[in-house]
């Protein structure tokens, strides 16, 4: 299915009244937001069921949180058994984007 793209006032009117849905609509509510930035959206790459996404999400979430220093992707996989960096990378890019989490400057490390 091809997504339909949306502009500014459908996208104000589709999220502005939806409480914490953006939340755990994550991935619609960030295709969407792509439209009226005139960014590409991104990639669908895997499917997972929901709760695992959420898990996972939970999960990185809760390291970053607890550690001290700034952590990269790497790091962050380390802790996790049978993880790398490039499946932890797009949780973290979604975590930042959800501001639960801090993409420091240099792009490529993360704190709370």
């Amino acid at each position: 299915m091809t997504p339909v793209p949306v502009n500014y006032p459908d996208f104000g009117a589709r999220w502005l009244k939806s409480g914490g849905a953006k939340h755990s609509n994550y991935r619609l509510f960030l295709q969407d937001l792509c439209d009226p930035l005139g960014m590409p959206r991104p990639q669908n790459r895997r499917r997972c069921p929901g709760y695992l996404c959420v898990r996972a999400m939970q999960a990185v979430r809760a390291v970053v949180q607890r550690t001290a220093a700034p952590l990269n992707a790497a790091a962050v996989a380390a802790r996790f058994r049978g993880s790398s960096a490039k499946n932890v990378q797009p949780l973290l890019d979604t975590l930042a984007a959800l501001a639960h989490i801090r993409q420091l400057e240099n792009g490529t490390t993360y704190a709370t």
